[in-house]
């Protein structure tokens, strides 16, 4: 994202990579702001304006998504402006207006939005932009709106700001993004194999941000580490410059990251002893967490909240988890609690037989949304024999899903992600998705995630527009297989070994697991 100083926009010549950031989908944004109480516009009809928006990447998704929406995205740099752009035109996304402006300069013909988004910008621009980006949400944030800000926190940027010092000490003596990325890596692999890491915490971290750093782009190191503007703040100095600007605390896009039941019983209780209120609590979890980054909600400061995070919402939502039981078959009948895993490395001991069965159910499911009602009745069947839910266990299952949620291994939507999990005669995917597939080894799934592909579902995904059918997509496969373009591979969760040849029948096959793979990942719409 764009800093905002016009005299030198180092976005123009290093531009980020085009990519979604899951966390500001809209219908996510709406979620959390539903469990907390308010009553916010609906994914499907709403106003977002992103602050910093590159491309317009993050935009692009979900302005197809959703038609009936309207976006507005604002960067300083030009360049990715006119390349955003480019991309509207050619997918035709009428909803969707990208503008090159300083956050500095925009005037108040924009209106009004139920959501604003500004992610990867508050910490690195100066600060009367920071103050600027506060200004704008409390002007333009509707009255039921959401506001999303990203930025670095203390305590843990205390330590990677120390990595940041030298590694621009370092970088500063050459002159080009290229050179200065460079060496900044160089430094960063001098300093970890020169310091031991045997019971010393500073060769432990170095190792650390070694490791980490190795994963991210150049661009994204340059931005993060090189750039003069970074500043991170405790979360209790956000909260302070947010209240000058009548804005409040709603809570973290990742609700899980704020329930203090996921902790230790006696952290727990010392939190209850000695924090007064959210606002406290939150910055001792950040304490107790070393956490170095958030991605806050806001709202504005006469929103009502309630806290209590009512069972009752279920009941009015969709949910999906890919909890699974850690030991093969389930007996819904036995009083015995039952391991379920989590692949985020979370889990929980289900002893409540109507939950048992609903995620079991939402297992089978994965990774459709399935609304409360049909869970409860198919559970309901599955453990009884009748669909037919008493209000008692649907007040309870509803009081458990809503635990589970809390915990991170249950996720809860309004009911806005759509997509198949099987394709169909002539599959189709999204435009966004179909063009990202013919750009680079990732695309962006119906869940507005970020999907790693292999070289045939790239193939594959990049011909979903409803006019291939199975026999097509074998013909095209097999055709830039005998050509010699495309080196066709058994593939098993996108882990390749190499196949000599592959006569019709198995190319069909190979079609068949990839449109198997694509719904998996929800990037079908038909």
């Amino acid at each position: 994202m764009a800093n905002d100083t016009p005299a030198t926009n180092s976005y123009d010549e290093v531009p980020y990579p085009e990519t979604a950031t899951p966390q500001t989908h809209p219908d996510r944004l709406a979620t959390v702001a539903r469990v907390f109480g308010m009553r916010p516009a609906p994914s499907t009809k709403c106003r977002v304006l992103e602050l910093g928006c590159a491309t317009g990447a993050n935009l692009f998704p979900l302005a197809e998504a959703f038609p009936g929406s309207s976006f507005v995205g604002v960067d300083l740099s030009a360049k990715q402006i006119e390349r955003g752009q480019q991309t509207v035109s050619e997918l035709g996304l009428a909803n969707l207006d990208l503008r090159h402006a300083s956050l500095t300069e925009m005037g108040s013909d924009i209106g009004l939005f139920d959501y604003i988004l500004c992610h990867g910008v508050y910490s690195w621009v100066p600060s009367d932009v920071q103050a600027k980006i506060f200004e704008l949400c409390r002007l333009h944030l509707s009255a039921n709106g959401v506001a999303y800000v990203s930025y670095n926190t203390y305590p843990g940027w205390h330590l990677r700001g120390m990595i940041r010092d030298m590694m621009q000490y370092h970088a500063s003596r050459f002159n080009t993004p290229q050179q200065r990325v460079s060496q900044a890596r160089a430094l960063l692999r001098f300093l970890a194999k020169s310091v031991h890491t045997e019971n010393n915490p500073y060769g432990m971290l170095l190792e650390k941000e070694l490791q980490l750093l190795g994963q991210q782009s150049g661009s994204y190191l340059f931005h993060e580490h090189l750039e003069s503007d970074n500043e991170p703040v405790y979360f209790h100095q956000f909260i302070e410059r947010a209240q000058q600007h009548r804005l409040k605390f709603l809570g973290e896009s990742d609700v899980s990251s704020m329930v203090t039941d996921n902790l230790p019983l006696e952290v727990t209780s010392t939190l209850g002893k000695i924090a007064n209120g959210i606002l406290q609590t939150e910055q001792y979890m950040d304490f107790l967490k070393n956490r170095a980054f958030r991605q806050t909600l806001l709202c504005h400061d006469a929103t009502t909240l309630d806290r209590r995070m009512q069972p009752e919402i279920v009941e009015q939502l969709h949910l999906a988890s890919c909890l699974q039981p850690a030991a093969g078959e389930v007996d819904l009948q036995s009083p015995t609690g039952v391991d379920f895993n989590h692949p985020n490395g979370r889990g929980l001991v289900a002893e409540f037989p109507l939950l048992k069965a609903a995620l079991l159910y939402l297992r089978s499911c994965w990774p459709r949304f399935v609304p409360f009602s049909e869970l409860a009745a198919v559970a309901q069947e599955r453990l009884t024999g009748s669909g037919t839910v008493s209000g008692k266990d649907r007040s309870l299952l509803a009081a458990h899903l809503m635990r589970c949620y809390a915990a991170g291994v249950v996720d809860l939507s309004a009911g806005s992600f759509e997509f198949v999990t099987q394709a169909g005669d002539r599959p189709l995917a999204s435009a966004t998705a179909r063009r990202e597939a013919r750009r680079g080894p990732q695309a962006t799934n119906r869940l507005h995630t970020m999907v790693p592909l292999n070289d045939v579902d790239r193939l594959v995904l990049g011909h979903l527009d409803g006019s291939h059918d199975r026999h097509a997509l074998t013909e095209l496969l097999g055709s830039l297989v005998r050509d010699q373009k495309l080196e066709v591979r058994d593939q098993t969760e996108h882990e390749t070994s190499s196949v000599a040849s592959e006569p019709v029948t198995e190319l069909s096959k190979t079609v068949d697991a990839s449109l198997v793979r694509l719904a998996n990942d929800a990037f079908l719409i038909g």
